[in-house]
């Protein structure tokens, strides 16, 4: 799933992902997002396939609105956003997938506590396997957004 943006009834982006099962938590050290517009953006997703209108459930820092949830419940329904206005560098995202549920956190990297967004449910388990990784946009296919991660970390819930 590569090109433009993540929103709507489709999605368009850089996805860098590892197939799962199961239970899980992912946590991503996101360094740094060099931005190209206000609506660049970058984090971590957990998505049910690489179908362009998939149900995902996201974390992502975007360039104007600062750390955001996104998520798209079924296959070809609009995607949805909260956003909490918080943007810094060197900061830790988390999903914990427990069933369909998927709980959304962020803490500042020396923080030791977490703070929860919210939780979101999404068809992610109908085949049994979905897809976690980073997620990546521009938001214009004329330019290219830098995403600077420590490592992905995938644990069994």
């Amino acid at each position: 799933v590569f090109g433009k943006h993540k929103q709507g009834t489709s999605d368009s982006f850089g996805f860098f992902d590892q197939e799962q099962s199961g239970d899980i938590v992912a946590t991503l050290y996101l360094e740094k997002l060099t931005r190209r517009n206000n609506d660049s953006k970058g984090g971590l997703m957990i998505r049910a396939s690489h179908s362009v209108d998939a149900p995902h459930v996201s974390l992502l820092v975007t360039a104007k609105d600062g750390i955001t949830m996104f998520a798209r419940s079924a296959t070809g329904g609009t995607t949805t956003s909260e956003n909490v206005g918080v943007w810094a560098e060197d900061m830790e995202l988390r999903l914990e997938k427990t069933g369909n549920s998927v709980k959304c956190m962020y803490k500042h990297a020396s923080a030791t506590e977490w703070f929860v967004i919210g939780t979101k449910t999404a068809d992610l388990d109908t085949g049994g396997i979905y897809h976690v990784g980073q997620a990546l946009s521009s938001a214009d296919h004329g330019q290219h957004a830098r995403l600077t991660t420590g490592s992905l970390v995938v644990e069994a819930a």
